[in-house]
């Protein structure tokens, strides 16, 4: 998921909260630099598993990959892919 995406829904979710009352506090000018710095940590594990994916072959050709290290190169594919 992109990082713009991840912030609009969050700060969907917290309107939709105040809204119904379970969050106090004027959210309706939500600041998005502080959802920047917030996601910050989010955005560089995301890049980092894409330096592994990416370097993955490389440092560790297919067939030398255990089975657990195959499902979880998989699934760090599928994550990024939605990108």
């Amino acid at each position: 998921m992109k990082v713009e995406t991840l912030k609009v829904n969050l700060k969907k979710v917290l309107v939709d909260l105040a809204v119904n009352g379970k969050l106090e506090g004027d959210i309706t000018q939500l600041d998005m630099a502080a959802f920047d710095e917030v996601l910050k940590p989010v955005t560089e594990m995301r890049d980092a598993l894409a330096d592994m994916t990416a370097n993955a072959d490389e440092d560790c050709p297919s067939e030398n990959r255990t089975e657990h290290f195959t499902e979880a190169m998989e699934r760090a594919d599928e994550i990024l892919e939605r990108d």
